[in-house]
Parts: structure tokens; sequence; C-alpha cells
């Protein structure tokens, strides 16, 4: 056993000198975010309401600016590929979620925004499923994947206020049997800028019979 221990020691040393991890904040070599940088991430958080949408309301952990280390987590996560970048969060996350409580006693599930097949194939991993698996942890509420993605759209990130709201329209639904009667979702991403995609989602789980759906970003974008 002493032996198997000091060669999984041995590689995990071998890789990360042949890996080191920089941090995503200044690029500094040795953590994946730096002490000074970790400090720089909100952990209060911002609610807001969102009248005259399917969305009950939104909490975000901050907002999505062109430079701060909150911006560059999301940017490794979501374009980068780097799912350990959440990892950075999950500190943040746990005094958000405190400091939310009494909104969060009220959640019965976490939903992740789905990703359809094809660009799930593409990417690999869908980064508001890694998000909120944070999520539950850091709010102790149990995730769910009531939502399928039915339509292969275009990326909302490349088009225009309206044609986001268009491109995603009947591009998601519910899977059949799921357990959502009644009760009251969190529905997570990444990022919400004009809020098209989740108010699509939204409008499908209150469909479907969900008491309540609210919504949680890492970001907001201003």
């Amino acid at each position: 056993m002493n032996i198997l221990l000091r060669g999984r020691a041995l590689w995990s040393y071998v890789e990360s000198c042949i890996f080191p991890d920089y941090c995503v904040g200044c690029g500094i070599e040795g953590r994946i975010i730096c002490i000074p940088c970790k400090k720089n991430i909100p952990d209060r958080g911002m609610f807001f309401h969102t009248p005259d949408t399917p969305l009950h309301s939104l909490i975000t952990l901050g907002t999505y600016t062109t430079n701060d280390i909150l911006t560059s987590v999301i940017q490794d996560i979501k374009y980068g590929y780097i799912e350990a970048s959440i990892s950075v969060l999950e500190e943040s996350l746990t005094t958000l979620f405190t400091h939310f409580s009494d909104t969060m006693a009220r959640v019965d599930y976490i939903v992740p925004i789905p990703l359809h097949k094809k660009r799930y194939a593409a990417r690999g991993f869908n980064q508001a499923h890694t998000i909120a698996k944070v999520v539950a942890k850091s709010s102790r509420k149990p995730m769910v994947l009531p939502l399928v993605r039915i339509r292969n759209t275009k990326q909302q990130a490349l088009l225009q206020k309206e044609e986001r709201k268009t491109n995603i329209i009947n591009a998601f639904s519910v899977v059949p049997d799921s357990s959502i009667f009644g009760k009251h979702m969190l529905l997570v991403d990444d990022v919400y800028t004009t809020g098209a995609t989740m108010n699509e989602c939204a409008k499908v789980l209150s469909a479907a019979g969900a008491q309540s759906v609210s919504g949680f970003v890492l970001a907001k974008g201003e």
C-alpha cells in the first residue's frame, strides 16, 4: 500500500510539472486561483425581480464585465473547457446561498439548462450542468434533469437581442413523468444576458406543472 501511495504521489508531482496550474485571474503559476485573486471573487450576490417574465426571480453571484476575476473563471469554464475552474467558486457559492437562505428554503430542485446532444458531443461537457452540480452541493438541494433540448439552435452569444428570443422558441421540452408538478425549481446557467434561454425554460417547466421557477447564474450581463 505504501508503495502504491508513493507511486501516486510521484505521478501527481510529475503531472504538476508537465501540466502546471495557472491562476485564472492573474496567470501566475502554482494553483487554479491564487489567494489575492480569490479574495476578489464576490460572495454576497445580487437578487433581481423579473416581472412580466416566466421567471419568478434571479440570483447572481456578480456581473459579467470585460475584466474581473469572476468573468475570467466563467470564460475558462465556458470557452476553455476547464471544469476544474468551477471549484474555485465553491466557497463563494456556499456563502451566497447562506445569505439567501430564506429564498433557497423554498427551492425543491436545481435544474441545469441543457445542451442539445449534438452540441454536447462537440464540446464534451455542459457548463450549466457543471455549475449546477456545485450549486446543488453548496445549497444542499437535489439536482434533477427534467429538461431536454429538442432543437439544435444557433449559439445565443452570436445573435442580437431580438434574434435570441426567436432562436430559442420551442427549443426545450420536459421529459415525460418528471416529478416537477407543484415543485419550486431553480434554473442554473453561466451567464444571464437577455434572459431568452432561461425564460423559455421557465415557460416550459411552468407549463408542465412547476409551481414556480427562479434562476441562478454566475454573472449577469450589464
